[in-house]
């Protein structure tokens, strides 16, 4: 009931932050005629000469408020109050002072208090600000920060100065207070979301010391005086840095230049053993803090960060700079030095696959299949029920960690045959979760039993508790309670939900929000969730810690964007790292060609209709751009009217483009399309002359093309819905929707022929099986197909004779005027007899028609004069043809000659020409 009624309060207060001022007299200037004088509308407790407003030190203004220490355990002050909502956060800033002349000492401080009481007085919360001890340089900011309880309808702003035992003294001066209304705590999943990334970043960019080391925790609720930085919230922050960037929270040459600061620390103030990282660091000095050991899995954490870090600037901006700052640590580190390998199934593997990566100190892939993965498929709780198959440790950050940066959704090993990486880290929070259910005093049945735990309260892992850092986590289930009781004491840490958003989002985000609606009075605070809570012991955290809102901050990141496991898996090292521990991806479908019947590649048979819309299938009578000859119609009676194919939860994290063939029925037809996610939400774009290759759609094929950065908000990682929306009654022909992009792990579109690689834009990631390489020049080779109906240059080259038979994946481009795949992956698959050249005329060459890009064709003809890296040549036909052949003798002109090479293009000053490309002595033959 108690939830219940929150929400019904949040829901009916205002949404937004109030900006009227809540405080009256806020900077002291006026008094109350006393004397002494105190300041008007403040009321003073305490005896009343311990008290005044003064004109001696003020830090606007003409006024502040002066207090001095009074007795033993006795505290003094003034107050004032405001009215307060239930379920609205406060925010409580004041400056304060204590000059040399006067200076607090012993026991004595000055504080700030923010207070929220009920209707008959009675004090519900209470936060006080970090204290002030002794004399300062000048008046300095201290701030506190709550959530209203449930019953309070009023706060109360405290200026404090007390002491303890004696000795004690010393003045305190109070100027310019305010006290802000911040807004009711977010209503709904998305603005949860959102708000819980915004402030963890806060975190890692407001923690940060004059060095750019990102401290391992803070108070979330008032200022601290820690000192100490985690490389491995280090490491969180980098990453947490680029995505703050893309939203537009800071620039991007603020995020460069801090990301330059914090490496350049680590590359020449932080020392290290064998290229590895203290685990703990003084943020001002960069030197190890006291007692602290050299750490592998610390080190590996911030590497990760900071070669994402590289990833995302090169990627997006063709900034090398960070990445290559970033290299350099990675390449000193001697992995085999102080980590030999895991043992154990834990979050060391994510540093197992980085070691492997090295280029220069690696582990051998030996070592992936040298741990064992400690299968389990039950419960400690539940023996007999065998629904949670994962690969089993205790605390969920070890499950948690690695997948925070890797991408293990669709890639599978040797050792996982029907569940993955994901599924297990999955199906572990699924039963994190049932077991706190099975112990809570609610719902479950194994002792001891707990008030904290229910349905949506619940999360085991590593962390603070009523009894300091603990690892949290489930009872070993091959073990009866409570044999296997792994530390259960009735603390939840939010951050174990919260670390698993993209991994089971249908728990986890209702968990987040019920501990936000229902505690959020004593864990939300400046930085999020505080790192721990437990009712029944009435024990609240009141800091948070970097790794844990990292956990949260990169986990809804990728089940928003998909951002982290994109630039993340571009690094080459983690790439050599999966390839060389026998990883394999299965690929979902690029290409709906509409070619069977429905429910086709993404299950586009379940089309929706838009008023008067719908969706048929029909036979073109011919093949047109691309393979098949089978299309969909959508059609519109009415405007707005149209149809949508449905994508059955597409992971679009790797794709760039939405890329498809149009056709109108009398040209002219407007078009919008609609792109929506599996969580409702909906862009829609109108498809302009940017879009179309032709600039409008005819009654002709062409291509289009649309950024998917143009459906902004979306979720990426889950697509639904494609819809074809016409703007005036009509109707479109469409065929060959594809979405793809240049990411190594885009999906690729399948082509039965090198030839349609010229009717796809640039970016789009297209398969092709079966080609017969015709010759290799060094930086690039050409390929065709076994009929040499078509042929299309790969880069880069090296390596390939004439004959061999080779598939490809890579991405549509060009270069010197001619399209090209620029390959990912080249494959072998044998050696066939070299393709025999097809006879062509120098005028046939470059005539409109079949194109014999790629194609070993013989020419002949009359040499009409020499270049520089080659001779033209002229059938009589008018026409001439460049033949490129660099380093090589060239015939003397007027000679007649018979040319054998591959035909290719080339921009000039006059435009695209064909050329013919020979690379021996052998190619040309002169005709006596």
């Amino acid at each position: 009931m108690w939830r219940i009624l929150l929400a019904v309060i949040l829901a009916a207060a205002p949404c937004g932050p109030l900006a009227a001022a809540l405080l009256v007299n806020a900077g002291f200037e006026t008094g109350d005629g006393g004397t002494p004088s105190d300041p008007l509308y403040w009321t003073e407790y305490g005896p009343d000469l311990t008290g005044e407003r003064s004109s001696a030190f003020k830090r606007s203004g003409g006024w502040s408020a002066k207090r001095w220490t009074g007795g033993d355990y006795q505290e003094y002050g003034y107050y004032q109050d405001f009215p307060a909502i239930p379920g609205r956060e406060y925010r409580l800033t004041a400056w304060l002072y204590s000059p040399s002349s006067d200076p607090l000492s012993g026991s004595s401080y000055a504080c700030l208090k923010l207070e929220f009481l009920s209707p008959g007085g009675a004090m519900l919360l209470q936060r006080e600000s970090l204290r002030l001890t002794t004399s300062n340089a000048g008046f300095e900011e201290y701030l506190v920060s709550a959530v209203a309880p449930l019953g309070a309808t009023k706060g109360r702003v405290v200026y404090a100065v007390g002491a303890g035992s004696a000795p004690h003294g010393g003045a305190a001066y109070c100027d310019d207070v305010t006290v802000e209304d911040l807004g009711p705590l977010p209503a709904s999943d998305d603005a949860l979301l959102e708000e819980l990334q915004r402030r963890a970043f806060r975190f890692f960019w407001d923690e940060a010391g004059p060095l750019g080391l990102i401290k391992d925790r803070a108070d979330n609720f008032r200022q601290d005086r820690y000192q100490h930085s985690s490389i491995a919230s280090v490491g969180f922050g980098l990453a947490a840095i680029c995505v703050a960037e893309e939203r537009g929270w800071i620039s991007r040459e603020q995020a460069r230049q801090r990301i330059t600061l914090t490496l350049d620390t680590l590359a020449t103030k932080v020392p290290r053993q064998h290229g590895f990282f203290p685990h703990f660091l003084d943020t001002r000095t960069g030197q190890p803090s006291p007692g602290t050991e050299y750490s592998t899995i610390d080190t590996a954490i911030l590497l990760y960060g900071a070669l994402f870090a590289g990833s995302w600037f090169e990627d997006r901006y063709g900034d090398a700079s960070i990445r290559q700052a970033a290299e350099a640590l990675y390449h000193a580190v001697q992995w085999p030095v102080l980590h030999p390998g895991s043992s154990i199934y834990s979050e060391y593997w994510m540093m197992d696959l980085l070691a492997i990566g090295s280029p220069t100190y690696p582990l051998p892939p030996s070592v992936w299949d040298a741990f064992s993965r400690n299968f389990q498929d039950n419960l400690a709780t539940r023996p007999a029920d065998r629904s949670y198959p994962r690969f089993f440790y205790p605390v969920l950050f070890v499950h948690q960690y690695p997948q925070l940066f890797l991408d293990m959704r669709f890639r599978r090993d040797a050792h996982t045959a029907d569940l993955t990486y994901y599924e297990s880290t999955r199906n572990h929070t699924l039963s994190n979760r049932q077991y706190c259910i099975d112990h809570s005093v609610f719902a479950g049945f194994a002792h001891p039993r707990f008030q904290t735990y229910s349905e949506h309260c619940w999360g085991l892992t590593a962390g603070d508790g009523p009894d300091g850092y603990r690892d949290y986590g489930e009872a070993l289930p091959w073990l009866p309670e409570p044999q296997g009781t792994w530390l259960l004491d009735g603390t939840v840490l939010p951050h174990a939900p919260g670390g698993s958003v993209a991994f089971a989002p249908e728990v986890c985000i209702p968990a987040l929000r019920w501990m936000a609606q229902t505690y959020g009075h004593r864990i939300w605070g400046r930085y999020g969730f505080s790192d721990a809570f437990n009712v029944d012991r009435n024990w609240w955290a009141d800091d948070v810690i970097g790794i844990d809102l990292g956990a949260i901050f990169l986990s809804i990141e990728n089940y928003r964007s998909g951002s982290i496991w994109r630039w993340t898996m571009r690094i080459p090292a983690i790439r050599r790292a999966l390839a060389l521990t026998g990883f394999v991806t299965g690929r979902q479908a690029a290409l709906e060609d509409f070619e069977s019947a429905p429910p086709g590649v993404w299950g586009s048979g379940c089309e929706s209709e838009w008023g008067t819309g719908f969706l048929s299938y029909e036979e073109t009578g011919s093949k047109g751009q691309l393979p098949g000859s089978r299309v969909a119609r959508i059609t519109a009676s009415t405007p707005g009217g149209g149809a949508g194919i449905c994508l059955g939860s597409l992971d679009l994290t790797y794709t760039d483009l939405l890329v498809f063939f149009i056709r109108g029925q009398q040209g002219g037809e407007r078009l919008t399309l609609a792109l929506r996610d599996c969580d409702g939400r909906e862009a829609a774009v109108p498809l302009t002359e940017e879009h179309l290759s032709q600039g409008s759609i005819g009654t002709e094929w062409q291509v289009v093309s649309v950024p998917l950065r143009a459906f902004y908000g979306i979720r990426r990682p889950c697509a639904e819905r494609l819809a074809f929306l016409l703007q005036e009654p009509g109707s479109v022909l469409v065929d060959g929707v594809a979405f793809s992009g240049a990411h190594p792990d885009a999906p690729a579109v399948p082509l039965s022929s090198p030839g349609y690689v010229r009717s796809l834009p640039s970016g789009v990631s297209v398969a092709l099986e079966n080609l017969i390489v015709t010759d290799d020049f060094g930086p690039f080779f050409y390929a065709a197909r076994p009929d040499r109906a078509s042929g299309i240059r790969v880069q880069p080259g090296g390596g390939f004779t004439p004959g061999d038979r080779i598939s490809i994946r890579g991405t549509v481009g060009s270069v010197d005027g001619e399209s090209a795949v620029f390959a990912a992956e080249v494959s072998r698959q044998g050696r066939v007899i070299p393709l025999q050249p097809v006879a062509m005329s120098a005028a046939g060459i470059g005539k409109t028609g079949p194109d014999p890009l790629g194609l070993r064709v013989r020419s002949w003809g009359q040499v009409s004069g020499l270049e520089q890296d080659g001779f033209r040549l002229r059938d009589g036909s008018g026409r001439e043809l460049a033949v490129i052949a660099p380093s090589l003798p060239k015939p003397a002109p007027g000679a007649f000659v018979i040319v054998t090479g591959v035909a290719g293009r080339r921009d000039t000053a006059q435009g695209s020409q064909p050329v013919l490309r020979i690379r021996s002595p052998w190619d040309v033959e002169v005709v006596q």
